[in-house]
């Protein structure tokens, strides 16, 4: 086990990582809104760059040769040129959706709007002029979508948080920016309610990370309040639930 102290930049507080193809690690800082790099190979630190001021880069995905990441602390994502490392804002139709997660496939950056009155997966599509196309998840708005991945199909799946659910969405069954209903799921969106868990679970529940498994198809989650790593298959709709040892773990 190795400790790297990051350069004495006020703020200096990492939060997500994402390596790159010659696997030099990359992440955001957003205290002081900046991208950083660092070289596991010699273990140093390549250097750090400010992007938007005040924008809270959050969450970061490789694409197209540009680093994507979520501008939690506004209502845009950003891409990021890891060569001249320029970097370009992109504002969400809806104001104040704060995003979180980000995941790409292709040309397809999809993000989720983490503000409980937004709640809503949504997608950039580099090939289409940088469009945002916004889905709503439920009705009443009420949820906080967090990490996402991409799953089977190319089709995104995310955690939910309090809600102890994961979610995912079929973009050709839905419509942008219209739920499909007045009550109830939007058309489109398939959510999953997690077993509640029987150990450590005083603290409550709250659905975080995701990643999906390509070779066993399935989806990947943790609850980092009651201290589990679970699994569901889409195909059966079952979860497999896995308590860790210790309570205060927070996964």
């Amino acid at each position: 086990l190795a400790f790297y102290k990051l350069p004495s930049i006020s703020g200096n507080q990492p939060i997500f990582l994402a390596f790159d193809g010659s696997g030099n690690l990359w992440f955001t800082t957003p205290d002081n809104s900046m991208i950083g790099e660092f070289n596991p190979s010699t273990g140093q630190f390549v250097g750090q760059w400010p992007v938007t001021a005040g924008s809270g880069p959050w969450d970061l995905a490789f694409a197209g040769g540009k680093i994507w990441y979520t501008e939690h602390l506004v209502s845009a994502v950003g891409s990021f040129d890891p060569s001249t490392h320029a970097h370009q804002d992109f504002q969400t139709p809806s104001a104040n959706s704060n995003p979180y997660g980000i995941a790409a496939i292709g040309g397809l950056i999809w993000f989720t709007e983490n503000n409980s009155s937004v709640d809503r997966i949504a997608v950039l599509n580099t090939a289409a002029n940088h469009a945002i196309s916004e889905y709503p998840v439920v009705l009443p708005v009420s949820g906080t979508p967090h990490l996402v991945t991409i799953g089977a199909g190319g089709n995104p799946w995310w955690t939910e948080g309090f809600s102890n659910t994961i979610a995912t969405l079929s973009p050709a069954a839905a419509t942008p920016a219209q739920c499909g209903t007045t009550s109830g799921t939007c058309t489109g969106i398939q959510r999953f309610q997690a077993p509640t868990p029987t150990t450590c679970s005083s603290s409550g529940t709250h659905t975080s990370g995701i990643a999906y498994g390509g070779a066993s198809g399935l989806v990947w989650f943790d609850d980092s309040l009651s201290a589990q790593v679970g699994s569901f298959s889409p195909s059966s709709k079952a979860f497999a639930m896995n308590p860790l040892s210790n309570c205060g773990a927070h996964p």
